[in-house]
């Protein structure tokens, strides 16, 4: 009995130590646990969405082609653009068509102000500003355009006959109100026409007139001006006369200009005898700076407070006498109108 018994235990240990001898072949249980990750989902769990994925799902769940599916998609961007547009058009201002009115009215005056300016131009230069060969040019000034002119001769005349005849049509002249008259004394030169001596008219110079008024042409406030001057009078309450010379050396003459203050009144009251009466009574009296059109003007009055007389330099190259505001203005927008169209 127990033979037997032994037999069976022994053997049934060297199964034992068999199996515990051959590791290899022996199963554990972590063994038994491994989980192959690449093969793993949890069913919980959705999987990570692609755009193939969806482009997969897509197919096979609806049963469509892949051209179907690129038509599809245009059209959600042929629609989205389209929405877009919609969307644009409505926020667009709406058309202001009083904007566009008065654009338009605003183009129109400005075609017509030059259509203006030019057939002005064009009558100016033709009418105003004589030619050279016109043997008449003499008489026409280009520093200003005058409505009328009168002519004094001043060959073999004295300077006190000149001065005279000067006040008479300052005196007594038929004028418009605001009318302008200019003053045009000459004198007769010699001139070579085809190697023979011919006499024509010219007017004075700066000179000539300068040497009427007592100064002489070596005086410095002289040499500093142009040859062409105007004197003439414009019709206000009264025949206010003015006087325009021009500059070739605008710093010298600005400075013989405030020295010529001191002696104006005398040299240029048989011109502006109204105002300035006796010359005497002004001998010490200071020429004050004033704004007229925005302008600096040095300004003389009298005891009474009265303006007698006052000038200004009215550009680099034009200076102005006068004794009246009116009359002066004008004479500033002449010589720009005149200075635009040369």
């Amino acid at each position: 009995m127990y033979p037997e018994n032994l037999g069976e235990q022994n053997n049934s240990d060297a199964n034992t130590l068999k199996t515990e001898g051959d590791s290899s072949n022996v199963s554990t249980p972590q063994q038994d646990e491994k989980i192959n990750i690449n093969n793993f989902q949890d069913p919980d769990l959705n999987p990570l969405r692609t755009y193939q994925y969806d482009v997969k799902e897509a197919i096979e769940g609806k049963n469509i082609t892949l051209s179907q599916m690129m038509m599809s998609e245009k059209q959600k961007q042929r629609d989205n653009f389209q929405k877009k547009s919609d969307v644009f058009e409505k926020q667009k201002p709406p058309v202001n068509f009083e904007r566009i009115f008065i654009y338009g009215i605003s183009i129109i005056l400005f075609i017509i102000s030059g259509a203006i300016v030019y057939i002005t131009q064009d009558y100016v230069r033709s009418n105003i500003i004589a030619s050279p060969n016109d043997p008449n040019s003499w008489a026409y000034s280009n520093i200003i355009d005058s409505e009328k002119n009168i002519k004094i001769e001043t060959a073999g005349e004295s300077a006190n006959s000149i001065t005279q005849k000067i006040q008479n049509v300052i005196d007594k002249n038929e004028l418009s109100n605001r009318e302008i008259l200019e003053i045009i004394l000459s004198k007769n030169i010699i001139v070579n026409d085809n190697g023979k001596d011919k006499e024509i008219k010219s007017r004075l110079t700066t000179r000539d007139f300068f040497n009427i008024l007592g100064k002489s042409s070596d005086h410095p406030l002289v040499r500093s001006l142009g040859d062409n001057f105007v004197l003439g009078i414009q019709k206000n309450s009264f025949s206010d006369p003015f006087i325009i010379i021009q500059s070739e050396d605008i710093n010298q003459t600005y400075t013989e200009l405030i020295r010529w203050e001191n002696s104006m009144t005398n040299d240029l009251g048989k011109i502006f005898f109204r105002t300035i009466g006796n010359p005497a009574d002004y001998r010490g009296s200071n020429f004050n700076d004033v704004i007229i059109n925005n302008k600096d003007v040095r300004v003389l009055k009298n005891n009474q407070n009265q303006v007698v007389l006052f000038y200004s330099i009215v550009d680099n190259k034009n200076i102005i006498i006068t004794n009246n505001e009116s009359t002066f203005n004008t004479l500033v927008s002449n010589i720009s109108l005149t200075k635009l169209i040369q």
